[in-house]
């Protein structure tokens, strides 16, 4: 063989590996993962604590579709002082109380609901928290992180749950299970 027919054998070849590596990427898959939101304040009141969600990623190749961000949130945190005393009180009746921040590229394509309406299925009720919602929309790490485009929710559920996970469907994807 000439050194040019080994050249092109050489390209050819590289061609084939690159069309086929990059096939895997045409696929939509979930990445899971934890965020952290570190320290507050309210008024006087300053703490180091932090908030950490469970983080549930839809992509579509490279592309973020989808994003639940979960906590179980416990009226001994620090961060209560974001709550307004109706809400904590409407939150002291809950057996569980769950914050979501919830982002979609495109609400005609991918529902905010979908996670929502998973909670609700199993038994969680929304409930206002403008304060809480106020206050985290303005913590440094929401912009540090360019989480401006997600959505806050308050989810509720009066009686004690089996720590049974909730099962959330999105079209085209695997199930997400969401402890």
């Amino acid at each position: 063989m000439t050194k040019n027919m080994i050249l092109i054998v050489s390209l050819m070849f590289l061609a084939i590996q690159l069309t086929t590596g990059c096939g895997s990427l045409s696929q939509n898959f979930v990445k899971t993962g934890k965020l952290k939101l570190n320290g507050g304040m309210q008024e006087k009141a300053k703490w180091k604590d932090s908030i950490i969600f469970d983080r549930y990623s839809w992509f579509h190749e490279l592309t973020l579709m989808y994003e639940v961000m979960i906590t179980e949130y416990k009226l001994t945190s620090p961060f209560t002082n974001w709550f307004s005393k109706s809400q904590k009180r409407a939150i002291s009746e809950c057996a569980s109380f769950k914050i979501l921040m919830i982002y979609t590229i495109d609400s005609a394509k991918i529902s905010k609901r979908s996670a929502m309406a998973s909670l609700e299925k199993n038994g969680y009720r929304r409930i206002a928290i403008t304060d809480f919602m106020d206050s985290l929309r303005l913590h440094p790490d929401m912009e540090n992180l360019s989480l401006q485009l997600y959505d806050i929710y308050g989810y509720c559920k009066k009686t004690p749950s089996l720590g049974s996970p909730i099962a959330v469907n999105v079209p085209s994807y695997p199930e997400v299970l969401i402890r």
